[in-house]
C-alpha cells in the first residue's frame, strides 16, 4: 500500500506546477492578504487585483495559512541548498534543484504578482486530502475485513482522473470538506452507539467541528445537516448532544471575531453571507452534469427559467424533498454504518443531480460516498468508476486540461446532454440498487 501512496504522491507533485485555475489565482490574493496584513478589515478592504473575497472567514484563514505554508517550505528548501553548497556535496549534480528553489521563491506565475511557489502551496491540502481520503477507503476496509478489495477500491480512487485533477490541477478544496463531511458524519453515528458518556460527548463535540470546518469550506454540504437531525431525534442523550453544539458555534464566533476585533453579527449577515451565497452567481446550472443542463444546455436562471409553468427553483426543491424522504427512511431502517453513507449518497447525489445552481465540482462528496458504499457492496464499483469517469469528463468540460485542446468535443449540446442524462441515468440506477440491498421497501 506505500508504494501506491508513493506513486499517487508522486504524480500529484509532478502534476503541480500546471495548469492554475484562475480561482486559484483569486484565493491566493486572499490569503497572502490575510498573511501579511492580518485579518482584521479583511471583508471591507477595497483594493483587490482579481475579486473581492466570497469565501466563509475560515475558509479565507486556511489560504492565509497556506501562504505560512510557502514561506515555511522555501525557508527548508534555501536551508538545505546552503548545506549543500557548504558542504561541496556535487553542486554541479544538484543543478536543477537550485534552479527549482529559485522557480518556487523567486519566479513569479505567469502575469501574476504572486510566486509560483505561492500558488503551488495553496493545492497542499487538497492533495493532502485525496491521501486521507484513501486512508478512510482503506480504515473501512479493514474493519469490514476486505482488504484486498478495499485496496483496488482505494487505488482506482487515487488515480481516477477527478481525483488528481481537483487537487494537483485546479486547487479546489472540495475533496476536503467531502473528506470532513463524511468523517464527521461517521464520528456522529459512532457517538450514538458509545454506552460511556464522556467519549459520547467528546466524539459529538469533534463531529460538529469538523461539520461546521466542513461546510465553511463549501457551503453545499450544510444540506447533509439534515442527517445530524435525523440521528438526533433517535439519540439515546439527547441532552448530551444539544451541549456538543456549544463546539461549532463557539469556532463560528471565534473565525468570525477576528475579522471584525468583535463579534460583529453586522459585518456577517450585510457582508459575509450575501457574497458567499449569493445564488445570482449560479444561475439555473454552471456547467455541472445534471438533470438541468440536460433540459436547458445552454443554462438559464433559476427563478426566471419556468418548466410547465413552474419557476425551476422550485422544481428543485420539490425533489430534494423527496430525496431528503428516501434518504431518512434509510437511515431509521437500519441503525448501521452501510445505512449510513446510503443516506449520504442518495442526499448529496441527489441536491446536485436535481436542485438548481449546482457546479460542476459539487457532486464530490457523493463519489466519495459511492466509493465507501463499494466496500460493502461490491456490485457497485462498476457504476462508481463510471460516474467517476463521467465526473472527469465534467471537469474537463468545464476547464479544459493543460496538455489537451479546451473543450474540444464539448462544443455540441448533444453531448452536453447525452452526458448529463447519462451522470442522472448512473445516479437514479445506482440508488435504487442501493435502497434494494439495504432491502427497504
Amino acid at each position: 500500500m506505500l508504494i501506491v501512496f508513493l506513486f499517487a504522491l508522486f504524480l500529484r507533485i509532478f502534476l503541480l506546477e500546471y495548469g492554475n485555475h484562475i480561482d486559484l489565482i483569486i484565493n491566493t490574493e486572499w490569503g497572502l492578504k490575510i498573511f501579511e496584513k492580518g485579518p482584521l478589515g479583511f471583508y471591507v478592504d477595497r483594493v483587490w487585483i482579481y475579486g473581492w473575497p466570497t469565501q466563509f472567514p475560515l475558509m479565507n484563514l486556511v489560504y492565509g495559512y497556506n501562504m505560512y505554508q510557502f514561506e515555511r517550505i522555501l525557508w527548508h528548501l534555501s536551508y538545505f541548498r546552503e548545506v549543500i553548497i557548504t558542504h561541496h556535496f556535487y553542486p554541479d549534480l544538484f543543478k536543477r534543484y537550485f534552479d527549482f528553489v529559485y522557480w518556487f521563491g523567486t519566479e513569479n506565475y505567469k502575469y501574476t504578482p504572486y510566486k509560483n511557489g505561492q500558488i503551488i502551496s495553496m493545492k497542499i491540502i487538497p492533495i493532502l486530502s485525496d491521501l486521507f481520503i484513501a486512508l478512510l477507503i482503506f480504515f473501512l476496509s479493514v474493519k469490514n475485513r476486505v482488504q484486498k478489495q478495499g485496496l483496488a477500491i482505494l487505488i482506482v480512487f487515487l488515480f481516477i482522473p477527478f481525483s488528481w485533477y481537483l487537487s494537483s490541477l485546479w486547487g479546489q478544496y472540495d475533496q476536503f470538506s467531502s473528506l470532513l463531511t463524511v468523517t464527521s458524519l461517521l464520528l456522529f453515528h459512532f457517538s450514538t452507539r458509545e454506552e460511556k458518556l464522556p467519549h459520547a460527548l467528546l466524539l459529538k463535540i469533534v463531529s460538529l467541528t469538523l461539520f461546521f470546518v466542513a461546510c465553511s469550506v463549501k457551503p453545499t454540504n450544510m444540506i447533509l445537516g439534515i442527517i445530524f437531525l435525523a440521528l438526533f431525534i433517535k439519540e439515546k442523550y439527547k441532552f448530551i448532544s444539544a451541549l456538543s453544539i456549544f463546539a461549532p458555534l463557539s469556532m463560528f464566533v471565534a473565525t468570525n471575531k477576528v475579522f471584525a476585533n468583535s463579534v460583529s453579527w453586522y459585518l456577517f449577515r450585510e457582508d459575509i453571507l450575501p457574497r458567499v451565497l449569493n445564488s445570482d452567481r449560479f444561475g439555473l446550472v454552471n456547467r455541472a452534469f445534471n438533470i438541468w443542463q440536460f433540459l436547458y444546455p445552454n443554462g438559464g436562471w433559476a427563478n426566471a427559467t419556468k418548466l410547465l409553468g413552474v419557476a425551476t427553483i422550485y422544481w428543485g426543491i420539490a425533489f430534494l424533498v423527496a430525496i431528503l424522504f428516501v434518504a431518512i427512511r434509510v437511515l431509521y431502517k437500519d441503525h448501521s454504518i452501510k445505512n449510513l453513507l446510503v443516506s449520504i449518497f442518495i442526499i448529496s447525489g441527489g441536491a446536485y443531480i436535481f436542485s438548481t445552481g449546482m457546479v460542476d465540482r459539487y457532486f464530490y462528496t457523493a463519489i466519495i460516498t459511492l466509493s465507501l458504499l463499494c466496500i460493502y457492496f461490491p456490485k457497485l464499483i462498476y457504476l462508481w468508476i463510471i460516474a467517476g469517469l463521467i465526473f472527469s469528463f465534467n471537469l474537463y468540460y468545464s476547464w479544459g486540461f493543460p496538455f489537451l485542446p479546451e473543450h474540444l468535443v464539448w462544443k455540441s449540446n448533444l453531448m452536453i446532454r447525452i452526458m448529463s442524462l447519462l451522470q442522472a441515468f448512473v445516479y437514479v440506477v445506482t440508488t435504487i440498487k442501493v435502497i434494494k440491498l439495504v432491502k427497504v421497501k
